[in-house]
């Protein structure tokens, strides 16, 4: 959002997902048109990470998927669950923020209000996850689960150097190796 600009959400709850990031220019306003509206009424999701650091003295810009720039206001319930939230100066927020890291700057004030909508009892939908190797239809979708069951979770990240791995797992499990665990 480029500075001094506006996003306003209607009233009924407005329900916002961005793929990519959130970057508010200064003085710019995300808000419900309604001055009695609530930020549980306009929710923004934002999916993304934040660009990689090249090295110490060089980096991306900007470094946050999400950046709410100086004197910019939002009110609303905002979550960005992969990454650093970052308010420049003197910003302000009315509402939730959901995220990784939260970084604010000098005078930034931040009101606290009703926070994330509770969902809908019911399917709440799926992912598709790439790169599984299991057993499929192992344990097959048959409903919700209850709000108070206790689920175990395994989640697996994927590889960034895929051969380097099975190199280094066949090289410290070679009992011959010197480098190897056993020795």
């Amino acid at each position: 959002m480029d500075e001094d600009s506006k996003l306003l959400a209607d009233k009924g709850g407005v329900d916002v997902r961005i793929v990519g990031g959130l970057w508010m220019g200064k003085e710019a306003k995300i808000t419900p048109r309604d001055d009695d509206a609530k930020a549980k009424d306009f929710t923004i999701a934002v999916a993304g990470s934040d660009p990689t650091v090249i090295s110490k003295d060089t980096r991306l810009a900007p470094t946050t998927v999400v950046s709410i720039g100086r004197e910019a206001l939002y009110t609303a319930c905002l979550q960005h669950l992969m990454g650093r939230f970052w308010m420049a100066d003197e910003a302000g927020a009315k509402g939730a923020i959901a995220a990784f890291d939260i970084v604010v700057g000098e005078h930034v004030k931040v009101e606290r209000e009703s926070g994330f909508p509770v969902s809908s009892q019911g399917q709440q939908g799926s992912q598709q996850l790439h790169g599984y190797y299991g057993m499929p239809n192992v344990a097959p979708l048959v409903g919700p689960v209850a709000g108070d069951a206790n689920i175990s979770l395994a989640i697996g990240l994927p590889v960034r150097n895929p051969s380097g791995l099975k190199a280094f797992i066949k090289q410290v499990s070679d009992r011959i190796t010197p480098t190897s665990a056993s020795t």
